[in-house]
């Protein structure tokens, strides 16, 4: 079944109507493409997030380099530039060290005689709940409706963190921007006139 034609057929259908198994196996299948694709963007954000990792941790070296270099100059402006890049970089290092900290907290939490049940079977944390003959006869007796379920709470979950990581990711992107300029303007005073 293509895309194009799992689009038609939930465009024609209903909102929240299920009545044969045909709509159930296109719903599903529909919100595996989605969560896929959440997937796919949160790989995408973590390679950029890598690169700005190096990127920042090379300017931050320069940046050590340049200021010994300028020990002995009398321009405090220039140092001052300096340290300000260099706590600009080490803003971004941070955020980029706490966007490779595995967000792993995607459970459905329900309430059951006032006890909370943490098992979700698809997520790691949620799977973590269960032994492996339980969570065997749990997937074997999940409708197509409960499949559902879970796969839109991962796809919402999902969102949120590429949401929160892309967030993040612009901030770094700006202020390593912002620290590189400050760089090349010291490069460039200390080039014209000393």
């Amino acid at each position: 079944m293509t895309k194009k034609t799992i689009v038609k057929e939930l465009e024609e259908k209903p909102e929240g109507n299920l009545e044969t198994s045909k709509d159930i196996d296109i719903q599903l299948s529909y919100s595996h493409d989605i969560l896929d694709k959440r997937y796919v963007l949160y790989n995408w954000l973590d390679t950029k997030v890598n690169l700005s990792l190096a990127i920042n941790s090379a300017l931050l070296g320069f940046s050590y380099i340049l200021l010994k270099n300028e020990v002995g100059t009398n321009l405090l402006f220039i140092k001052a530039m300096i340290v300000l890049a260099m706590t600009l970089i080490g803003v971004c290092i941070y955020l980029c060290l706490t966007l490779t900290n595995p967000a792993m907290k995607s459970k459905i939490w329900k309430r059951k005689k006032d006890k909370l049940i943490t098992k979700q079977p698809r997520t790691s944390v949620g799977i973590a709940e269960f032994e492996p003959d339980e969570y065997f006869s749990f997937l074997r007796n999940l409708e197509k409706p409960e499949m559902l379920k879970y796969n839109v709470d991962q796809i919402v979950k999902m969102n949120a963190i590429v949401i929160r990581a892309s967030k993040k990711l612009k901030a770094i992107v700006t202020l390593s921007a912002l620290s590189l300029i400050l760089l090349l303007i010291t490069l460039i005073i200390d080039y014209m006139f000393l």
